[in-house]
């Protein structure tokens, strides 16, 4: 790792002021409507605690055990990753699984969601939300199409890199 003022230096598409934590907080003070939602953390006991207000945070989780822990510890709402999702083998049993254990909003590769659109429309209609990923990683699969043929199936989407415009 590089030392946080080499980080702090560092610009996201030339554009956006990278972050550490003490940042992200006082950003979050200053701007008491917003959610802070993360990726690629799945350890809620070490993060949880670092951030300013646990019930405006909600964690894409990778594991059954980092979802228990991190509803235990009061944020706002998990995100279950596709993996865990796809441990419940049987389809039939998806809906249940997840209404049993308190999950109200799952990451799906929009690829995923393609392949199998009648399940993800039983469980949008289940009252759960499905965040649909890999938009714009194929040819036409962009955000307009999610727009178009994906919302039925999912209650929103994300990009690495928007394309939309007014």
């Amino acid at each position: 790792p590089v030392d946080l003022a080499t980080f702090r230096k560092y610009k996201k598409l030339e554009l956006y002021t990278s972050m550490d934590m003490p940042m992200i907080n006082q950003w979050f003070e200053n701007h008491p409507d917003a959610i802070l939602v993360t990726d690629k953390v799945n350890d809620p006991e070490s993060f949880v605690p670092l951030f300013t207000d646990p019930s405006r945070l909600m964690m894409e989780l990778f594991s059954w055990d980092a979802c228990r822990k991190a509803k235990q510890m009061g944020i706002k709402d998990v995100i279950l990753s596709e993996n865990v999702f796809q441990e419940i083998w049987n389809d039939d049993d998806k809906i249940p699984t997840l209404k049993r254990e308190g999950v109200e909003y799952i990451a799906v590769s929009r690829r995923t969601i393609d392949n199998n659109p009648d399940l993800y429309i039983r469980i949008k209609n289940a009252g759960i939300k499905v965040f649909a990923f890999h938009v714009t990683f194929d040819m036409l699969k962009d955000e307009a199409y999610m727009v178009r043929e994906g919302m039925d199936r999912c209650y929103g989407f994300y990009a690495d890199e928007w394309t939309l415009t007014n």
